[in-house]
């Protein structure tokens, strides 16, 4: 807990949280929205529609690794911070980058997409891809945060 007086960790923690918190928002919502009219989804199909989200995670955690890898490749190379046997010196803050900006814009569009999509009783693969994209930006969420606080 005295990390936390610590702005950086703060934030990151906040951030995390409120991500944390979305996940189960949307998930309890698949079940209750596509069971509810305009939907009328069987019990099977509801199950189907976590799909576009379970495969936006299983995406971005295959891929958002090494992409974050390269990112903080890229900024030690750009510092040109080496030890003395000539490797890369690697900081956890520079995974931070890019894949932040682009979670914190992917993330709230995604949510605003599923739900605004689920609230008019538009077609069922408006929410779908709104919940894939949501999948894809919050485990770039919680990798790039998670991994700056545990390295």
């Amino acid at each position: 807990l005295l990390f936390l007086r610590l702005p950086p960790v703060l934030i990151t923690v906040i951030l995390a949280a409120i991500a944390f918190g979305a996940l189960f928002v949307v998930n309890i919502s698949i079940q209750q929205k596509f069971g509810e009219a305009p939907y009328h989804f069987p019990t099977l199909i509801v199950g189907v529609m976590y799909l576009p989200s379970g495969i936006g995670y299983f995406l971005s955690s295959l891929l958002g690794g090494r992409w974050l890898d390269a990112i903080m490749a890229r900024e030690a190379r750009k510092a040109n911070r080496y030890d003395e046997k000539g490797k890369l010196v690697y900081l956890p803050e520079d995974r931070m980058r890019e894949n932040m900006w682009l979670a914190i814009t992917a993330y709230p569009l995604s949510l605003l997409l599923f739900g605004w999509s689920l609230q008019h009783g538009l077609h069922w693969i408006a929410p779908a891809i709104g919940a894939f994209i949501f999948g894809l930006s919050s485990m770039l969420v919680f990798v790039s945060s998670c991994n700056c606080l545990l390295f």
